[in-house]
């Protein structure tokens, strides 16, 4: 058990290597800059197609080293590169506007005491990038004034009036008290912070059940970071498939809005990389590979379809479910048929129907499994029955000449010849002298049939479109779910894992000499 740690640390890797050398449609269609066209101001035409391109690979951790990361970017440094471009001009810098209207109130702490140190021009360009984030934030239009300089002194006024709003304390206290009494007013107190208070209200997203409470906390984040907002006609199931697109908006993107002090930074040099996300968000449920949905509604298929399926937890729930009862019911059935046939094959061993017996078990052996499971198809159409019989049928021929073998070693031993000198009869000492023991071996091979049936499951679950992990698994490679993959992967191996475990430990509870020799490897 304790070799299963790196072994699972192994798979990860292979896994996240394999991923990472295929080539990703999505990114090779938004990764090219070139041919980008300028305006007579020098703002860059198709900003949106290049912000959506850089969010493309957000989402799949392409901005993220692979192991380790010397200097992860926090909400400071990512605020600080945006006011630099902005201050160097030129066409990065009108993309940086836009990324710095994205940061939104998280940047404000560090980008309006910056202000004064600035030339005017790059001062005007950032007050104009903050133009947003005041609508955002409900302020008077007439506030801001008709110029960049109008706009530049509001935000002055403003730093110096609500400096100390954003504060860890102040903003952990505004959402508390939204939670607790839910008022226009205290929401109206929140949007005045914008994006800083973004990992407070996640964090209250996350812990909450209430549906009025969830219902207000996302409305406000999705006002401020532009996605599917619920509304009051919102179920609870919807509201669980929404809070699963938050919370996997907030895995990818959390750095962008939060600093990294001290332990943090340190910690994040490790997670903050694209082989720790994978695995982490494997592990926790976190790697939902969804594309947030606008305000305007406008979502890909491919997010309807998982709105509509829940989160990856409970549709990996779901699908193994179907998966392990089509496993476990084909592996009962194989020693079910496997058994009686070995002991037949035994019984019989050397004559004319052994022999055929074994030529009729080879063919089976070697039919694939797509060919088993396609005949049932066609001959049974659509029962419940002929999966699990197509898919314990290769294993029923592989059990059963191990089990023919197994008894006739047995049927040589001393106590078998024993029993039969005092008058056994050759049933009896074959059911019940000899088949004990040589059924052992046999049970111990359940757990290498579990990842081979798991296999065969794939195929079958094509065949008849049945819905478990094979046929979800199949529609991820289609639609490039590598989030998907990397959970089903892990799991197969910690399913074989156990599978194994658990047959050495049946073995050892119906076997005293395994006890003995498990006894004596632990002592060791």
């Amino acid at each position: 058990m304790l070799w299963a740690i790196p072994t699972l640390v192994g798979i990860s890797l292979v896994v996240f290597l394999l991923t990472s050398l295929l080539p990703d449609p999505a990114l090779e269609a938004g990764a090219s800059t070139d041919g980008t066209t300028e305006t007579a101001t020098g703002a860059i035409a198709d900003a949106p197609r290049l912000l959506r391109a850089e969010e493309a690979r957000r989402l799949r951790f392409a901005d993220l080293p692979n192991f380790i990361n010397e200097n992860p970017d926090d909400v400071r440094t990512r605020t600080q590169a945006t006011l630099d471009a902005i201050a160097a001009g030129g066409p990065d810098g009108d993309l940086a506007e836009l990324r710095l209207a994205r940061i939104g109130g998280a940047a404000l702490p560090t980008a309006l005491p910056r202000l004064s140190s600035m030339t005017t021009e790059a001062r005007r360009r950032v007050a104009r990038a903050l133009t947003p984030l005041a609508a955002r934030m409900a302020v008077d239009p007439f506030a801001l004034g008709v110029s960049p300089d109008d706009a530049l002194k509001f935000w002055e006024r403003f730093w110096q009036d609500h400096v100390m709003d954003f504060t860890p304390g102040a903003s952990k206290r505004a959402v508390e008290r939204l939670v607790r009494h839910g008022t226009e007013l205290r929401a109206e107190e929140l949007a005045s912070l914008d994006t800083y208070a973004l990992a407070d209200l996640m964090d209250a997203i996350e812990a909450t059940d209430r549906h009025d409470a969830l219902l207000q906390l996302m409305k406000i984040v999705a006002k401020i970071t532009n996605l599917a907002p619920p509304d009051e006609a919102t179920t609870p199931q919807e509201l669980e498939a929404l809070r699963a697109q938050y919370t996997f908006f907030w895995y990818v993107h959390r750095t962008d809005y939060v600093p990294l002090e001290g332990l943090d930074r340190v910690v994040a040099s490790v997670t903050e990389t694209r082989y720790a996300k994978w695995t982490l968000g494997a592990f926790t449920g976190s790697l939902e590979m969804l594309e947030p949905t606008t305000k305007s509604g406008n979502s890909s298929p491919k997010v309807a379809r998982r709105r509509a399926e829940g989160d990856l937890r409970h549709r990996l729930a779901r699908r193994a479910t179907v998966t392990l009862a089509l496993i476990f019911l084909s592996l009962f059935g194989s020693h079910l048929v496997a058994i009686p046939l070995g002991v037949f094959a035994a019984a019989r061993s050397g004559r004319r129907v052994d022999r055929l017996l074994s030529v009729v078990l080879f063919f089976i052996y070697s039919l694939p499994t797509f060919v088993i499971a396609a005949v049932f198809r066609g001959v049974s159409g659509g029962t419940v029955v002929a999966p699990v019989l197509a898919l314990s049928l290769g294993a029923a021929a592989t059990l059963s000449r191990y089990q023919r073998t197994a008894l006739l070693e047995v049927l040589t031993t001393d106590y078998v010849r024993t029993a039969r000198a005092k008058g056994a009869s050759n049933l009896r000492a074959l059911l019940v002298h000899a088949l004990r023991n040589a059924v052992l071996p046999i049970i111990a091979l359940a757990g290498v049939q579990v990842p081979q049936l798991l296999g065969g499951a794939f195929v079958v679950e094509e065949v008849w479109q049945i819905r478990g992990l094979g046929w979800e698994t199949l529609r991820a490679i289609e639609r490039r779910d590598v989030g998907w993959l990397v959970v089903v992967v892990c799991l197969t191996a910690v399913l074989a894992t156990f599978a194994l475990v658990g047959a050495d430990l049946v073995q050892a509870a119906l076997d005293p000499r395994a006890r003995e020799t498990f006894r004596r490897r632990g002592e060791a």
